[in-house]
């Protein structure tokens, strides 16, 4: 039987009460904070049957109210970077807030993460459900229109999360959400992601420049460090760090659910599929995670510790001619999904 219990974690950096609710099937469990809408833990079985975290996270919710690598949070409204923070619309050329350097990222440094969203909850035989909502205003970090945004994350019995992702605007913006968790399915008991195995069903990626913008073309992946075809661990780097942040493309339609990615941990035998609607992926390996962090054991997180799946439409999307622009206009609905399936191997 699922159920949700929702903890009162006292006052958000804006103001407004802040929220965590705790979602429990028979085989795995989710927490999500009002905060930033925000994963803060999933714990799934490993192979004696022991819950553990897959995600990595803080064990307080005031952790989060202080600045962290975006650890669970909900990006938006566009997520990664869009370049110069310059976008353009039906002609006409618009500033977003800069908050990379020069660039535009993750929504701004006032973006979805960064902001309270309001929350109810739902529990049947077969899911706990909690849904949040947020309306972002028309200029918010340079945006133009009226933004009103639903996420939904759904626990299911089957062994499954389920992230859906909604909006609607007035005027015509662009949007690309996403959420960015850091994976490491050892519960906190290894410090970096090298015995992990990923798989990537991704034929193809957008090489980017040295600031992480797409340069408008695609490459093969076969045959590159990027080649994650078949399952496999991390190659062991030249350097002290694993340094990927690549986009790559999904295979396959985009707007169908379908496979993206595959993660395993051979010691506990944990499994995570992830399907998506989304065109594309960011593998992201965690370089920049600031070890100053105390993880949900209090162990210090460290550069490496976590990787990131983040779904997402081509980075820079707006201004990229040959790919998808990613722009919402009045009377269409934002919908995208996001699934984790949970298993053994």
């Amino acid at each position: 039987m699922a159920t949700v219990e929702r903890i009162d974690e006292g006052v958000a950096p804006d103001g407004k009460p802040a929220y965590s609710w705790l979602l429990k099937t028979k085989s795995a469990e989710a927490q999500i904070l009002s905060w930033g809408a925000t994963l803060t833990k999933l714990k799934t079985p490993d192979r004696n049957g022991k819950l553990g975290h897959v995600v990595l996270g803080f064990e307080k919710a005031q952790s989060y109210f202080k600045p962290h690598p975006y650890m669970g949070s909900t990006i938006g409204r566009f997520a990664n970077r869009i370049k110069d923070g310059r976008i353009s619309i039906d002609g006409t050329s618009i500033q977003l807030s800069q908050n990379d350097s020069k660039n535009h990222l993750h929504g701004g440094s006032e973006g979805f993460h960064n902001c309270s969203w309001n929350g109810e909850y739902s529990v049947s035989d077969q899911e706990a459900t909690v849904i949040l909502t947020h309306k972002s205003p028309d200029g918010s970090q340079g945006y133009p229109g009226d933004l009103n945004s639903t996420i939904i994350y759904s626990l299911h019995e089957d062994g499954a999360l389920t992230i859906s992702f909604h909006s609607n605007t007035n005027k015509s913006t662009v949007v690309s959400m996403t959420n960015h968790s850091y994976f490491n399915l050892s519960d906190g008991s290894e410090d970096h992601i090298r015995d992990h195995q990923l798989k990537l069903h991704c034929q193809l990626y957008t090489p980017s420049d040295k600031q992480g913008i797409p340069t408008g073309e695609t490459q093969k992946t076969n045959g590159s460090h990027l080649d994650f075809s078949t399952l496999r661990p991390f190659p062991k780097p030249d350097s002290k760090l694993l340094q990927y942040d690549n986009n790559m493309i999904i295979d396959g339609e985009f707007g169908s659910l379908r496979p993206a990615a595959r993660i395993t941990h051979p010691k506990s035998g944990r499994c995570i599929d992830i399907e998506t609607s989304k065109p594309c992926l960011q593998l992201y390996t965690g370089q920049y995670i600031n070890p100053s962090l105390k993880g949900h054991h209090q162990e210090e997180l460290k550069p490496n510790h976590g990787f990131c799946i983040e779904a997402q439409h081509v980075p820079n999307a707006p201004n990229q001619q040959k790919l998808p622009d990613a722009i919402l206009r009045p009377g269409e609905q934002y919908q995208e999904t996001v699934r984790l399936s949970f298993s053994l191997i």
